[in-house]
């Protein structure tokens, strides 16, 4: 039987707690962690709060800081094989857990499922559609899928293995959590959902924006020996360009409100609102 631990980490996100702690709940997952990634707000008092109408617990981070740090002591809680990572500012749309479960039981030698979803910017609401029914992407193709689009495949909305994290990481000191997922999205494929599950709403300078240069240097490194190992897996990597990409999307993250809006909705129209046709690619 698949079951499913979704993660919810938390930094002063006390004002989206109860919506997508209600909304999460809804669906019903096999198991609902909060991890506090030392929050100063009224946080803590609020989830405790919610733990008398919700099941969840309540976890602290004592390791690793930032948004990647707090998935790494919830899936050191969880108690499934298959985690899930959320933002307060996500929430799952209809069936979200229902789909993916099956997309697990169709798939099961793949470690990572994505699905389509929806952004809402500035009260705009953009689709990312991958593909528009489920599909197996193989190795090869999710690296062509990267350089071509610049590595727009929904990150949020994936549900991973537990164990690749270990088989990844093991225990080095990073924050670069996007790679952990692209590490084995590269190394066996992934399955994307055809379905539109997911919403979000990327907020600058929010939990998942807190990464820094150096940061981001050290963990680069620390992939590179990931990668030594690896050379087939290298390969993909350099071929999908998403060492360069990432660069854009930190600046991005940092700069793109001190722009004026005409430009920002033109950035984002840009970067949200397509649809993959597999002929270009």
């Amino acid at each position: 039987m698949v079951k499913i631990t979704a993660i919810l980490g938390n930094y002063n996100d006390s004002r989206f707690l109860i919506n997508c702690v209600s909304k999460l709940s809804a669906q019903k997952p096999d198991e609902l962690l909060i991890v506090d990634d030392n929050s100063t707000d009224k946080s803590v008092e609020l989830i405790k709060s919610l733990q008398k109408k919700y099941p969840l617990r309540l976890i602290k981070n004592d390791g690793i800081k930032g948004p990647f740090g707090a998935f790494i002591k919830g899936c050191q809680e969880a108690k499934n094989d298959y985690v899930s990572w959320w933002a307060c500012d996500d929430e799952p749309l209809p069936g979200y857990f229902v789909f993916m479960k099956q997309a697990i039981k169709d798939f099961p030698l793949v470690d990572v499922y994505t699905c389509n979803s929806k952004v809402i910017r500035e009260g705009m609401t953009f689709n990312r559609v991958l593909f528009p029914f489920t599909a197996y992407i193989s190795p090869d193709y999710a690296a062509k899928i990267y350089k071509r689009f610049s590595g727009r495949v929904n990150i949020c909305g994936m549900i991973l293995k537990r164990e690749i994290l270990w088989e990844c990481f093991g225990e080095k000191k990073t924050n670069f959590d996007e790679l952990l997922f692209l590490s084995n999205i590269f190394n066996k494929g992934f399955v994307n959902v055809g379905e539109i599950l997911y919403l979000y709403r990327s907020y600058p300078n929010g939990f998942g924006a807190k990464g820094k240069i150096k940061d981001i240097q050290k963990a680069k490194e620390e992939h590179g020996k990931i990668y030594a190992e690896n050379p087939e897996l290298y390969k993909r990597i350099v071929e999908s360009k998403v060492l360069e990409n990432y660069w854009f999307s930190w600046l991005a993250l940092r700069l793109i409100m001190y722009l004026p809006k005409w430009l920002r909705i033109k950035i984002y129209k840009n970067y949200y609102e397509y649809s993959y046709k597999i002929e270009k690619l």
